[in-house]
Parts: C-alpha cells; sequence; structure tokens
C-alpha cells in the first residue's frame, strides 16, 4: 500500500530548503517537538489541504486561517511541499534543474542536477540509488546546497 506522506518531502530536505529561502503555500508541514528534559523529540506530517470554504467554527481557530507557509509558521513547524513543488521552486527560482533516470543496465536510478547559477553551468550526477526516490532526495539535497 502506498502512502501519501510518501509524496512529501522528509522533514530534513524541508529544514534545508527552509534555510534556502524556500516559502511557498504547502499542503503540509512538519511539527517537530523538541523537549530535551522529558526525552521527546518527535517530528509529525500533517497534512491539512480543503478546497472546500470554512465553516463557521473553523473560521474562528487561526491554524485553519493560515497559509502554511514558512513565514506564517511557528518556530517548531517548517513548511512541507511535495516532489513536484520543490523541484518546480528550485527550476524557477534558481535555474536548478533535476531529472531522475534509469541504467537499463543494471536497473540502478540516478539522480541528475543541471544548474545555471550566474555565469556557470554545468552537470553532474549524484550517486546511484536502487530506489528513484533515493535518487531523488539526492538530487535535490544536492540542489539545495549549491544555493548560497
Amino acid at each position: 500500500m502506498y502512502s501519501v506522506e510518501k509524496l512529501f518531502l522528509p522533514y530534513n530536505l524541508c529544514i534545508l530548503a527552509q534555510k534556502k529561502g524556500f516559502d511557498e503555500i504547502c499542503m503540509a508541514y512538519w511539527e517537530h517537538n523538541k523537549f530535551p528534559s522529558k526525552k521527546i523529540d518527535t517530528k509529525k506530517l500533517i497534512i491539512h489541504y480543503s478546497n472546500f470554504p470554512l465553516i463557521k467554527e473553523e473560521e474562528k481557530i487561526d491554524r485553519f486561517r493560515v497559509p502554511i507557509k514558512n513565514s506564517a509558521l511557528p518556530q517548531w513547524a517548517v513548511a512541507a511541499p511535495i516532489y513536484e513543488q520543490i523541484i518546480q521552486w528550485l527550476d524557477k527560482k534558481h535555474s536548478l534543474f533535476i531529472q531522475i533516470e534509469k541504467n537499463l543496465i543494471n536497473n540502478e536510478y540516478f539522480g541528475l542536477y543541471v544548474w545555471k547559477l550566474t555565469d556557470e553551468s554545468g552537470e553532474e550526477y549524484v550517486r546511484t540509488s536502487k530506489s528513484k526516490n533515493g535518487a531523488l532526495k539526492s538530487a535535490i539535497k544536492k540542489s539545495l546546497k549549491l544555493i548560497k
């Protein structure tokens, strides 16, 4: 069975994207509860999206009115884009293009990211992975690290 949670960027990549300026409206966010004195450190994906109008009771509650984006979320939360959203953001805002390809000889996936920052351009392959998702995560992480 496929989990909807797999459509969203993992917590560590969301934090990195936030540090690099990602501030788009998302359908979900990661909630990080950390209380060292009680040995609590949990991360939970909260998916909250509806295209229905708010009912009167929901209009009174802040969490239904606040857009899910980093600049509007509290410090213990980070916006969680879907993979396609972060790929589009990297392309449009930073001219970083990501593509995942499969090696037909050994059936491994690899990430390809192409950058066009200022006067330099190029392409680079990131490590191979047995899974498409693993290659995609690697390419996104490398691309985010290129942003200054």
